[in-house]
């Protein structure tokens, strides 16, 4: 008799039946199929196994009103049952089918259930399969059962039909099963509330921590408005919010999940993240800001193109050492026009007439990293400098066939507002610098080979009030008595940064006129390879650069260290010294640095390192 019911189920007219989502639906005598959406037309039932055929054979409490016909699915759940009207299921599958959209309720049977264990999360597990990717995520379904008075609570939902929004949507090309089976150990990826449930897709956590209550809600904090919370919040970062705020009760985990918390997303430490991993996470966040990616392997067209239209507003982003071509470049310009900081360092699959003739296209471009892409030349910086209408940094250090003609293009356009330039120079001369120097608003000058300058861009350089970082590295020609004028005459009250790397004639003389024009804001020093520096010029740093945060002076060979004895008293700062090739430094007087200062990291002549245990 059964079988015959059942199969006279099946057997509803086709006008009856209503298909939603890959999912038929009949009027008479409820019928749930779940269909493979990639394959709607014409295919066979992949979840035969998990969907589930209700009889209805039992009447409906409403049978004097025939239009108004109940659809329900009865799922096998911790051992409940639970009876979901229409508009219900309709939520689960986020349909829009208007023929549903009646006032209807949700009957919810506890059966033999224990009373005191009914106020928790009804768990039900469904796999989400995308392109052929199966991935086991958690749909909880949260309903409050404190009053439960018999076996049967009565749940109204609005009159409109609550719709899913994209976070709990699929696309056209996702799978759904219903599985009555839970996995007591994990839930879902995210939360979103919709009246009385609750949908929720968490990284994988213990579902115990999930339903139980949390201590927080009884502290102060707990009770500030939402808006205040967010804006706390906002201070931290993603990977904060992650692991130190989302797992701490559930109203913090549903507030690190706003839009407005993730403005900024870094992937250059997953490179072979998979598209559909970095896509499920960009397609949540709208509000995206800054977006790094550099380093990653096999950049797409396909994901280029998915990345701006679920972050149209992204204003800087990080292709760097990406393997990304000009149709990547094209579609990025074209869907992005905030775009206002781009990364392109060693991206050498590019060509440079395409290249600029795209970048132009985003007038709000103000800061470009070009470094190692050794196709531009200087009709390249030329053409972008003259069509940008404001460049403030610009990244050149590795193209080292740039002459003075592109920094004068540069400058002659974009001298008001210039505020970090770097430089490779080996084709840079005097008259580059001297260009430079009408930058007035220049804050951070970094030149790679200063092998083609001489004192003179030194006095060039003294124009320059507003430099906070400053490398002149390879300045072989750089006189120790031009370095000291430099020191002395320049105005550097600014100066946190300077790297005079590989400037072999600098000596103890000049290290003293630096210590003492800018010792006290210095925070960070390089000196390697000044071979002709002694204990002397060390003494006069540890004296006057109080504040100093790192310290190179790899390769000076001719330093015993003795002064570094003090360097726990009188420069609390420090947190980094390389002493590599430093070979008259003893292990011993290492030792005892980082044994006093505790947070010192210092690497000895071999290259090891040595920190506080």
């Amino acid at each position: 008799m059964e079988a015959a019911d059942s199969e006279t189920l099946r057997s509803c007219d086709a006008e009856n039946v209503v298909r939603i989502n890959g999912v038929n639906i009949e009027h008479n005598g409820i019928c749930i199929e779940n269909k493979n959406i990639d394959d709607i037309e014409g295919s066979e039932d992949f979840g035969r196994h998990d969907s589930h055929v209700v009889d209805n054979t039992k009447k409906n409490t409403n049978e004097e009103d025939p239009d108004n016909c109940q659809v329900s699915a009865e799922v096998d759940i911790n051992e409940r049952m639970v009876n979901v009207e229409k508009d219900h299921v309709d939520d689960l599958v986020g349909s829009h089918c208007s023929s549903f959209k009646q006032n209807a309720s949700v009957h919810v049977a506890t059966g033999d259930c224990n009373l005191d264990t009914i106020n928790q999360d009804v768990a039900k597990s469904f796999c989400l399969r995308h392109d052929g990717t199966e991935e086991r995520v958690k749909l909880v379904t949260s309903y409050d059962l404190e009053s439960v008075a018999d076996d049967v609570e009565e749940i109204i939902l609005p009159d409109e039909p609550v719709v899913r929004n994209e976070i709990t949507c699929s696309n056209d090309k996702d799978d759904f099963r219903m599985n009555t089976s839970v996995n007591p150990e994990h839930v879902g990826e995210h939360w979103v509330t919709r009246n009385q449930k609750t949908y929720e897709f968490l990284p994988y956590t213990n579902v115990d921590k999930l339903l139980s209550k949390s201590g927080c809600e009884e502290s102060v904090f707990h009770d500030l408005p939402d808006e205040l919370i967010i804006k706390i919040f906002s201070f931290l970062t993603t990977k904060e919010l992650c692991l130190n705020v989302a797992p701490v009760c559930r109203k913090w985990r549903q507030i690190s999940l706003d839009n407005s918390l993730w403005k900024c997303l870094d992937f250059s430490s997953y490179p072979h993240l998979s598209s559909l991993n970095l896509l499920w996470v960009l397609k949540r966040t709208p509000l995206l800001k800054k977006l790094i990616v550099s380093g990653r392997v096999n950049v797409t067209h396909a994901e280029v193109a998915i990345i701006t239209e679920c972050c149209p507003g992204i204003q800087e982003i990080d292709f760097g050492f990406c393997d990304i071509t000009g149709v990547i470049l094209k579609c990025l310009t074209e869907n992005c026009p905030e775009l206002r900081k781009i990364n392109i360092e060693g991206c050498d699959k590019l060509e440079q007439d395409k290249t600029v003739r795209y970048l132009v296209r985003c007038k709000k471009l103000t800061h470009l990293n070009f470094s190692h892409c050794m196709f531009f030349q200087d009709s390249g910086i030329i053409f972008l400098a003259a069509r940008l209408p404001e460049i403030k940094s610009i990244n050149l250090d590795g193209i080292s066939f740039l002459t003075d003609r592109a920094v004068q293009g540069l400058v002659e356009k974009h001298y008001l507002y210039l505020e970090e330039v770097e430089l490779d120079g080996a084709e840079i001369s005097d008259l580059g610098v001297e260009q430079l120097s009408h930058c007035k608003q220049l804050k951070h000058l970094g030149i790679s080979f200063c092998e083609c300058l001489t004192d003179q861009s030194l006095q060039y350089l003294k124009e320059l009030k507003n430099l906070v970082n400053l490398r002149l590295r390879k300045g072989s020609d750089f006189s120790p008595q031009g370095l000291s004028n430099f020191f002395k005459e320049a105005s550097l009250s600014k100066l946190q940064v300077l790297n005079l790397s590989e400037c072999s004639l600098i000596t103890d003389e000049v290290i003293l006129d630096l210590a003492q024009a800018c010792g006290k804001q210095l925070r960070d020093l390089s000196l390697s390879w000044c071979w002709f520096l002694t204990d002397t010029g060390l003494i006069s740093i540890v004296d006057h650069c109080c504040n100093l945060e790192s310290l190179d002076i790899l390769g000076i060979d001719k330093i015993y260290g003795e002064c570094l004895s003090r360097v726990p008293e009188e420069m609390t700062r420090l947190q980094f010294l390389d002493l590599r090739q430093c070979n008259k430094i003893l292990d011993n007087l290492i030792v005892d640095m980082v044994r006093r200062k505790k947070d010192l990291r210092v690497i000895n002549y071999y290259g090891e390192e040595f920190i506080h245990d």
